[in-house]
């Protein structure tokens, strides 16, 4: 997978000034430090490693196509009845550009990017098998990414003149949390609500209950954030002008004046969907298609690669219930610890998949080029 035609990391728009109306006021909301990051960190259980990379379970290449049924009038897309071949089902086809997943409240949201026609959706359906098709959550958005705590999920809508965006799951009424400048990357932890402006150069937060009244939380070098994480009482975030990945600890985050720890390069996959995700004490990001590891406060610039080299540059990932789930080309499983030479391949030459999410069953997945939202059994 190499960078999206026509995308403009927002971090590298010029003449982009903040509006958050949080005006100068630094204070630090109190993150709970669940470790609770992104929407990299979802539901819950265990499987076992077993299986080969080189043998795979399922193709995806070989599934056959959904097809199209009766359409839903909210979404005038077509329902797909349950399409499964060989272990892998087709939950939603002809998304445009679907990116982000989460679960949460026993529903699936993602993305719909739209990147060329600029008419991006929030999507969902109930699980576990889309039964009566998609619905439209909020329409007209701009949003890559999507963050849960598994109760609530929020995103930015990234235009000049966006909104973070919180709702409650399953019903998933959008409530506009901050007007944002490009507000990209967007975290929950702890009851907290994290987001970067990604044409300023700050991260900001506040309560995802109550009256949200933002606060900066981190100031950033001079091109700002594209993808950030919160949990465990730090930030992480992409130094986009840098290309290296950044950590803070919340309650005295100043990158301008050299609070921020570099845990490791950030550079190979500029452009593509790239998560950061905390797992306990340790963030986790992706660099030229290796998922690294490295502890919040620092590895002396040495993170611990996760995977072996990929078949393609890998897209989503997700670390939950000690395993951690990567889209290489494959979709694997293997241990939080790490892949070794043999993970379980779920899905074989899945291609470009963006997002990846998970609950004790199932992995859910993204194909952006492929417009379809999948499912496969862990």
């Amino acid at each position: 997978m190499g960078l999206r035609d026509g995308w403009v990391p927002w971090a590298m728009r010029a003449g982009c000034f903040a509006l958050c109306a949080c005006g100068g006021n630094t204070s630090t909301p109190t993150d709970a430090g669940d470790g609770a990051a992104n929407d990299a960190v979802v539901g819950g259980g265990d499987a076992d490693a077993s299986q080969s990379h080189d043998a795979a379970q399922t193709d995806v290449e070989t599934g056959s196509d959904a097809d199209a049924g009766a359409v839903d009038a909210t979404d005038a897309s077509p329902i797909v009845p349950l399409d499964c071949d060989g272990g892998l089902c087709v939950l939603a086809t002809m998304r445009d550009d679907p990116e982000g997943i989460v679960v949460a409240g026993g529903a699936l949201f993602w993305t719909d990017y739209a990147r060329q026609t600029g008419t991006g959706k929030i999507m969902t359906c109930s699980l576990p098998d889309c039964a009566g098709g998609p619905r439209v959550v909020a329409d007209n958005r701009t949003a890559l990414s999507l963050a849960t705590d598994g109760t609530y999920v929020a995103w930015g809508n990234a235009t000049f003149t966006g909104a973070v965006e919180a709702c409650m799951a399953p019903a998933c009424v959008p409530t506009t949390m901050a007007q944002g400048n490009y507000p990209f990357g967007v975290a929950i932890s702890g009851g907290i609500v994290y987001w970067a402006t990604g044409s300023f150069p700050q991260i900001d937060a506040c309560s995802l209950t109550g009256a949200c009244q933002p606060q900066m939380v981190a100031s950033l070098p001079t091109f700002g954030s594209n993808w950030i994480a919160a949990g465990g009482g730090y930030v992480v975030w992409d130094d986009v002008g840098a290309l290296k990945t950044d950590s803070c600890a919340v309650s005295a985050c100043d990158a301008d004046a050299g609070s921020a720890t570099t845990l490791g390069p950030y550079g190979c996959n500029y452009g593509l969907f790239s998560p950061i995700a905390i797992d306990g004490t340790d963030a986790l990001w992706q660099q030229c298609g290796i998922v690294e590891r490295c502890a919040l406060s620092g590895c002396g610039g040495n993170p611990t690669a996760m995977n072996q080299a990929p078949e393609t540059s890998a897209a989503g990932f997700v670390v939950q219930g000690g395993k951690l789930f990567i889209a290489d080309g494959d979709v694997l499983e293997c241990p939080s610890s790490g892949c070794g030479a043999s993970p379980k391949v779920l899905a074989a030459n899945a291609g470009a998949v963006a997002g990846i999410a998970v609950d004790a069953t199932y992995v859910y997945f993204t194909t952006a080029l492929g417009g379809q939202v999948l499912r496969v059994a862990r």
